[in-house]
């Protein structure tokens, strides 16, 4: 599975094994270490949500949401990795259209 941007990112915040750089654009999260957030925050109140390492204030709404999701996607398919893109859903249609490749 690959996560774009948003969401991701929170996940590999909040997860807090390694941070976001500008010279990176790829991460690779561990289903382990991603499980063991996606429960925690599933479980959460809005309040722990308020407390909680490497989730951004605009994301604690969301985020449960999110997670319910990726969950979803997880287990009813056989994703045996989760890797993070830093790059948006928007810059590679930006991309695949300035090549000629995405007709609008």
């Amino acid at each position: 599975m690959v996560g774009s941007s948003g969401a991701f990112e929170s996940v590999l915040n909040m997860i807090g094994k390694e941070e976001i750089t500008e010279n990176k654009t790829c991460y690779n999260i561990s289903l382990e270490d991603y499980h063991i957030i996606s429960k925690k925050t599933i479980s959460s109140t809005h309040e722990e949500r308020q407390l909680m390492p490497g989730l951004i204030p605009m994301r604690r709404d969301m985020i449960v949401l999110s997670y319910i999701l990726i969950d979803f996607i997880l287990h009813n398919t056989e994703v045996k990795k989760i890797t993070l893109s830093t790059y948006s859903l928007k810059e590679g249609a930006i991309t695949l259209f300035m090549e000629n490749k995405l007709l609008l």
